[in-house]
């Protein structure tokens, strides 16, 4: 294996025009889920490159000469917040990361009663999003099921309209989003079912309707789809 690295290495310098790989920026918003205020200091991780830095006073986080065309993971980290992981697509060019919510510990906490189950430990969630790409006016898509393979942990539950999860829903309502709790650390395909058209990739690795996604221990897996709206 070393000496197939090293003559391919030796093609590239000397026989090959091989191509250059885009470096790229990588910037976004973290907001607080509970007033949508932007987040100060948070701690963002870029797993692929060991970089990390702080969300600034507006929230934004800002990563310089970052390798393109490929998938990448950060990290959130907070005191008295959830432990984020965002996966998200790079191409060959500089990347607006959409906005991401962290919600409070006490926030967990209440969503875990109203389930009835607490966290399992080594495991980690998934929070989803089916989004009409309109910021802030509080309509998503309904009728929306999601399933996941390998089939891990438990839900989905969708969130009622005023944002938890209510066990009685059986599709996104139109809130739109969901979470599936205690899965396994692991790679996954979230599967959605019922899309209207036209729906493209925000946060994930691959375009719906089957959205792959990482979970890590003790942390919440962000995904999210936009689908806009038909008039």
């Amino acid at each position: 294996m070393r000496l197939r690295a090293i003559m391919v290495a030796s093609m590239c310098g000397s026989l090959l025009a091989c191509p250059a790989v885009p470096v790229v920026q990588v910037v976004g918003p973290i907001l607080d889920l509970g007033d949508g205020e932007p987040l100060a200091g948070v701690q963002v991780c870029l797993l692929e490159g060991d970089l990390c830095v702080e969300t600034d006073g507006n929230g934004d986080y800002h990563f310089d000469g970052v390798e393109g065309q490929r998938d990448i993971r950060l990290t959130l980290d907070f005191p008295g917040y959830v432990r984020g992981l965002v996966p998200i697509k790079l191409l060959d060019s500089d990347h607006q990361v959409a906005p991401v919510s962290l919600g409070s510990d006490l926030l967990t906490e209440l969503q875990a009663g109203l389930l009835g189950l607490p966290a399992e430990p080594e495991t980690g969630q998934i929070v989803f999003s089916v989004s009409n790409g309109i910021p802030g006016d509080g309509l998503n898509h309904p009728d929306v099921r999601l399933g996941l393979i390998p089939a891990a942990g438990e839900g989905p539950f969708y969130t009622a309209v005023g944002g938890l999860p209510d066990r009685e829903e059986l599709a996104t309502t139109d809130h739109g989003g969901g979470v599936l709790v205690n899965v396994a650390p692991g790679n996954y395909r979230l599967v959605h079912e019922s899309l209207p058209p036209n729906c493209h990739l925000v946060l994930g690795w691959s375009e719906p309707p089957e959205v792959r996604v990482p979970v890590q221990a003790d942390r919440v897996t962000y995904s999210r789809i936009e689908c806009p709206m038909i008039p």
